[in-house]
């Protein structure tokens, strides 16, 4: 088993800035299927920024749910946020 420690960082303004993207490089997705891990629903709460995470996803249209992510044993082993970007497609240049 392989341990690595994270640095915190700003979750509420990661998030934001990678759905952004997901608007300025093409299409904006009708929707995003988004799998959280709990852990990061603790994180932005402990940090007082839960509501802004809520903002920031359901202006990106997402949906899904928050699981417990990978464990083994008692120990859990994830933290990440993975999300399915689905866009209409795009009309065929002549």
């Amino acid at each position: 088993m392989v341990l690595r420690f994270a640095r915190p960082r700003n979750l509420a303004a990661e998030l934001e800035q990678r759905l952004d993207a997901l608007r300025t490089s093409g299409a904006a997705p009708a929707a995003v299927l988004a799998f959280d891990d709990m852990l990061r629903r603790h994180e932005a709460e402990a940090a007082q920024t839960g509501a802004r995470v809520s903002d920031i996803l359901a202006r990106s249209n997402a949906v899904g749910f928050a699981s417990w992510g990978e464990q083994s044993g008692r120990l859990h082993s994830s933290g990440s946020f993975v999300g399915l970007s689905l866009r209409p497609p795009q009309a065929e240049a002549d």
